[in-house]
């Protein structure tokens, strides 16, 4: 329930980012009016536990960005694949373990969105589906990129009788 709420958070913290940027077309002004309106019914809606309405609200700010894509810039993509994950949550609390499943790779595989390993595997919502097939290797590919401690841990031995090449010790030397 915290992960949802701090990914509509930063879904709010963004829409205002967002709007005062601006170069902002028209198109992108009545998308945000609308996105933001949702993501407050939304917030409502978990808040409140009517994950039915939530997830209904999910897909109508997904779809919202379907309709309007080609008018709105390449960073608005991020409104979409949230909602993937937002939905995956509220389905993964309904007992919806195979949707849910399924939107969480789509916002996974998107690339769209910025989530670690460590923020994934501790979101309560989500640690039902965590164990099926279809998600292993996006979560593997996150562990390996965004797990610090397992990149520290599999990272070969540093020695500092190791030699450095010239080119490092150049930069080294002098930083520009």
């Amino acid at each position: 329930m915290k992960r949802l709420k701090g990914y509509l958070l930063i879904l709010l913290l963004n829409l205002i980012c967002f709007t005062s940027l601006a170069a902002q077309t028209d198109a992108e002004r009545k998308f945000l009016a609308s996105t933001d309106s949702l993501n407050t019914l939304l917030s409502d809606a978990y808040t409140g536990k009517d994950y039915p309405a939530a997830e209904a609200l999910c897909q109508k700010i997904i779809d919202l960005y379907d309709a309007h894509a080609t008018q709105l810039a390449e960073g608005y993509a991020y409104f979409k694949y949230s909602s993937y994950y937002n939905m995956a949550s509220v389905q993964a609390i309904q007992g919806k373990k195979q949707e849910a499943a399924n939107n969480l790779l789509k916002a996974l595989d998107s690339g769209k969105i910025e989530v670690s390993y460590n923020r994934i595997t501790n979101d309560e919502d989500l640690k039902d589906i965590l164990d099926a097939p279809e998600l292993q290797p996006a979560l593997k590919r996150l562990k390996e990129t965004t797990d610090y401690l397992y990149i520290l841990q599999n990272a070969p031995e540093y020695t500092r009788t190791q030699s450095v090449d010239s080119l490092s010790m150049r930069r080294l030397m002098n930083p520009t």
